[in-house]
C-alpha cells in the first residue's frame, strides 16, 4: 500500500498532537539523560543493589534518540496509522531488555511467586 505524502504527514501530526503520549522537548537532552541514568545505576551498584554482571549489561555508554514512524492499517476502510517506536540503542532499550528476559525467566520457572497463579498472567 502506498500513502500519499501529504496525508502521512497529516496523519502523523494528528497523533503526534496527543500530549497524553508525546511532548514536544526543548533541545536535545539525551547526553544529559544518559549521564543521569549512569549516576543513577552506579549509586545501586555501590549500595549493592546491583551486582557487577548486570550493572555492566544495563549501563548505556551512549544513546541513540528513538525514532517514530509509522505503518498504514491496511485492513481498515479509513487508513489510519499505527505508530512504531524504534528504540534499539536507546537510553533504556539495554535496561529494558534485560528486565523483559529476566521477568520472562522468572514466568517460566518452576518457582512461582506466592501471589501467582498457574496459568494465569496480569
Amino acid at each position: 500500500m502506498v500513502l500519499d505524502r501529504k496525508n502521512y504527514i497529516k496523519k502523523m501530526g494528528t497523533i503526534l498532537k496527543n500530549k497524553t503520549k508525546f511532548q514536544l522537548t526543548k533541545g536535545n537532552a539525551n547526553l544529559q539523560n544518559v549521564k543521569k541514568f549512569q549516576g543513577f545505576l552506579s549509586r545501586l551498584k555501590q549500595k549493592s543493589v546491583l551486582d557487577n554482571s548486570v550493572y555492566d549489561q544495563i549501563r548505556p555508554n551512549a544513546a541513540v534518540i528513538p525514532a517514530l514512524y509509522s505503518l498504514p492499517k491496511v485492513h481498515k476502510d479509513n487508513v489510519s496509522l499505527k505508530p512504531t517506536l524504534y528504540s534499539i540503542g536507546s537510553l533504556t532499550y539495554q535496561g529494558a531488555s534485560w528486565l523483559s528476559k529476566s521477568l520472562s525467566e522468572l514466568r517460566h520457572s518452576k518457582r512461582h511467586l506466592p501471589f501467582y497463579q498457574n496459568d494465569s498472567c496480569p
